[in-house]
């Protein structure tokens, strides 16, 4: 995961001209074991979403206490949606 995001991070400080802060960078995906990992392991935060690769284990959960986040994935992701429309 790592490789490829210090080369969006490279594309787009040669685009701004400057580095972009970490904490303005929000990984989004579907997958607690690669997006959420992925995402902890470079130190940005993320958006799972919920009705994708893991909709079966999240079905009739609408909202999580940040508590049951931890518990749940060791690091939480910053947010969570059902789904993601573009």
């Amino acid at each position: 995961h790592r490789p490829i995001y210090e080369r969006a991070r490279e594309l787009d400080a040669a685009r701004q001209h400057h580095p972009i802060k970490l904490d303005r960078v929000l990984a989004i995906g579907d997958s607690v074991r690669t997006d959420l990992a992925g995402a902890h392991g470079f130190g940005i935060d993320c958006l799972l979403v919920t009705r994708g690769i893991h909709a079966e284990e999240f079905q009739g959960i609408d909202q999580l206490d940040p508590a049951s986040l931890s518990e749940l994935f060791g690091h939480p992701p910053r947010a969570l949606t059902r789904e993601l429309r573009w």
